[in-house]
């Protein structure tokens, strides 16, 4: 018997080494960090009905300079989506997955985007 647990917890360590990580990027949860994926692009050509609250105030120039997405990203059963000005040195676009710190839309603070994160 006791050749038995010893072989069994020798299959397990070694085939526990096989399993991985479903995410095996570091992402910054203790701070508020979340795991969002880009839902939409809003640029200069976004009819005004079409731009969220916290884009409608910006100029076709401002929306222009910069590139802003809608981000969907859950959190515990439910699913959220903000607003992001994608950083210049950030090249993801619909369907990318980024690391973001979501903030509210609705009362006019744009959520701030890190980096863009490998396909899980």
């Amino acid at each position: 018997m006791q050749n038995y647990i010893q072989a069994a917890v020798l299959v397990m360590m070694f085939l526990s080494g096989c399993a991985s990580l479903k995410h095996p990027v570091a992402i910054d949860w203790e701070h508020g960090a979340k795991r969002g994926t880009i839902t939409q692009v809003f640029d200069a050509t976004t009819p005004a009905e079409n731009l969220p609250a916290c884009l409608a105030r910006f100029s076709g120039d401002q929306l222009a300079a910069h590139r802003y997405v809608e981000l969907a990203y859950p959190h515990r059963r439910h699913h959220f989506r903000e607003v992001g000005e994608l950083p210049a040195d950030v090249n993801a676009t619909v369907g990318d997955q980024v690391e973001v710190y979501p903030k509210d839309c609705d009362a006019g603070v744009l959520s701030t985007i890190l980096r863009r994160l490998p396909p899980p």
